[in-house]
């Protein structure tokens, strides 16, 4: 079983985007395989966005904990998948173009963000990560 996992529909582009969050690379790449028949190699890194077919993309993260690294890793995903979205849609970037983009990204961000931070998955590892950092001494 993977630690997170949802899918999150764009119905206005009509792309389904698949949120994997889990650390383990191998168990992400037979989830991979055994759903979608595809053959990643995704070498245990801290992130990776591909395109399954036609209107689904995948976005996996090795770990969101909150910290500063979590969100760059997770932000440098999503804007893979909004260059795919795009691309599978038929948009090319364009500087006229440019605030779909953008406001694309903040909406895919900002949503796949939430569910992260209001699963299961993220109260247990914010849990244990504060649970490993001894309090400060005065």
């Amino acid at each position: 079983k993977l630690e997170f996992i949802k899918d999150i529909y764009i119905m206005m582009y009509r792309i389904n985007i698949t949120l994997i969050v889990d650390k383990d690379a191998e168990k992400v790449e037979k989830y991979l395989f055994n759903k979608h028949h595809l053959n990643f190699n995704i070498c245990g890194g801290a992130g990776y966005c591909a395109s399954t077919e036609v209107g689904n993309i995948i976005i996996w993260i090795n770990k969101f904990d909150d910290s500063i690294r979590s969100y760059e890793n997770f932000s440098h995903e999503c804007f893979h998948a909004i260059f795919r979205i795009m691309k599978e849609t038929g948009s090319e970037y364009t500087e006229e173009g440019e605030e779909t983009f953008a406001y694309l990204f903040t909406y895919v961000f900002g949503y796949c963000l939430d569910e992260i931070k209001k699963s299961s998955y993220f109260k247990k590892i914010t849990t244990k990560e504060c649970l490993k950092t001894p309090p400060k001494k005065h």
